[in-house]
């Protein structure tokens, strides 16, 4: 279950994610990487993140530098793959 700061209804899919921050929401032609900003916490992980497709048109490319945010309860998850997000974004905060 998902809860995103632009929706005013809960999300249900399942993603992938990758060592690096690559996120990929099931169903969706756009991918994202997950920025440092993002933050582990007992009750979930708060996301944030921007498209990492680069779009053509000037326009849409200026929206796309808003990062999108999104957050995900731990019940959500297992338990390890709790504790592999909760990595994954140790690591991104680490990098910067």
């Amino acid at each position: 279950m998902f809860l995103s700061i632009n929706n005013a209804s809960a999300i249900s899919r399942s993603f992938t994610l990758t060592a690096t921050g690559g996120f990929y929401l099931a169903g969706s032609p756009t991918s994202y990487q997950l920025l440092a900003a993002s933050r582990v916490s007992f009750i979930g992980c708060w996301l944030v993140m921007v498209p990492s497709e680069p779009i053509l048109t000037p326009r849409s490319n200026a929206a796309n530098n808003i990062p999108k945010q999104l957050f995900i309860y731990r019940d959500s998850f297992s338990k390890q793959d709790f504790s592999r997000l909760a990595r994954v974004i140790k690591q991104l905060g680490d990098v910067t």
